[in-house]
């Protein structure tokens, strides 16, 4: 029995997964981008492993998926965090002075994931996507499939590169660029030197987690300790020493299987998405109405009244809670603000000095 080459399942599937990803994650996030965030990893994993099924492979052996020390899963860990709060945060900054101030505001991930939370249950859904979901789905399609895939027909440091720009380009958000590309090397190299991908997701869930934890406290890079920057750059040349001197872990063996029928494979994921969205449409149809406002009418920057916005959060909360039932106001109101601020963010991009 031979299964289909792995590279081309990994071509085949970054067209499809992306295609997937964007349906579902779209489609969902018109309802609730919280739980649009979590189908659209939901998908991702799913495609992922219905690919892998149905081409013949075992897609638990082929991730890696297999037992590791607990030292591989700590200085991964903590190699992420080291390379947060040094590399990855400079290059996100470089990343933010190469656009203009309208880019940053379109494409602030951070804007995005605060308007999704705006009640318990949407910050407990955000949370599981992008601390567990992410890291579980992300790992699993780019360092479990594509990285393995692109193997086949490179160099180890080539396969590392071209998954990690493959991964940053993935989430279309120019501002991160940088810093997702660099992210995305070394947690091939982890996968690469462990033999096994839970070292990857360890560090991208301790990457995600750094970075929930700073936007819910509220704190900026320039918050922290002048030296903490620098600290961290010695432990992540400290962990770098050991992620080269560590020798490489044999692959995880993989026989092929017999292949998986498409339909039987994939109904339980888009089982999964369509009961998610009629839960949404149930029990909070009204949310579903005001997001779709909100995404259509994105606030960018700031406004000249420094309140505005807080009283349209206020109006949306009332009208959520049915205490009120102006809807169409809330839509003019939010129209009205989001073109006198896109108005005059660009006249300030255009306007010379």
């Amino acid at each position: 029995m031979t299964a289909t080459p792995l590279f081309r399942v990994a071509m085949l599937t970054l067209l499809a997964g992306f295609g997937v990803f964007m349906v579902a994650s779209l489609s969902l996030t018109n309802l609730n981008i919280a739980v649009g965030t979590a189908a659209g990893l939901v998908a991702l994993a799913g495609t992922t492993i219905v690919a892998l099924g149905i081409t013949g492979h075992d897609w638990q052996a082929l991730a890696g998926l297999r037992r590791v020390s607990a030292v591989d899963i700590a200085v991964a860990g903590v190699l992420a965090l080291a390379n947060a709060l040094s590399v990855s945060g400079w290059l996100a900054q470089l990343g933010a002075k190469l656009f203009p101030q309208i880019v940053i505001d379109l494409f602030s991930t951070e804007r995005l994931i605060q308007t999704a939370m705006s009640n318990r249950a949407e910050q407990m859904v955000m949370l599981t996507a992008v601390v567990l979901l992410a890291p579980l789905a992300e790992e699993l399609f780019f360092r479990g499939l594509l990285f393995h895939g692109l193997r086949e027909r490179m160099s180890i440091a080539s396969a590392a590169v071209l998954s990690g720009f493959i991964f940053s380009a993935y989430h279309l958000e120019p501002v991160h660029f940088l810093a997702r590309f660099e992210i995305g090397i070394m947690l091939a190299l982890l996968t690469w030197k462990t033999g096994s991908l839970w070292p990857a997701i360890a560090a991208h869930l301790a990457n995600n987690a750094l970075a929930m934890a700073l936007m819910f406290a509220q704190l900026e890079d320039s918050d922290l300790p002048a030296a903490a920057p620098f600290i961290a750059l010695a432990i992540l040349v400290a962990g770098l020493v050991w992620l080269f001197v560590r020798p490489v872990a044999p692959p995880s063996p993989s026989e092929p299987m017999a292949p998986r029928r498409f339909w039987p494979a994939s109904l339980p994921w888009l089982g999964a998405l369509a009961g998610a969205a009629l839960i949404v449409l149930a029990v909070d149809f009204r949310g579903t109405q005001l997001t779709r406002i909100d995404l259509t009418s994105p606030l960018i920057g700031t406004g000249d009244d420094p309140d505005d916005e807080a009283r349209l959060r206020t109006q949306r909360a009332q009208l959520r809670a049915g205490e009120r039932d102006d809807l169409d106001a809330y839509r003019e109101a939010r129209e009205t603000m989001s073109r006198e601020r896109f108005k005059a963010a660009f006249e300030r991009l255009f306007r010379p000095e």
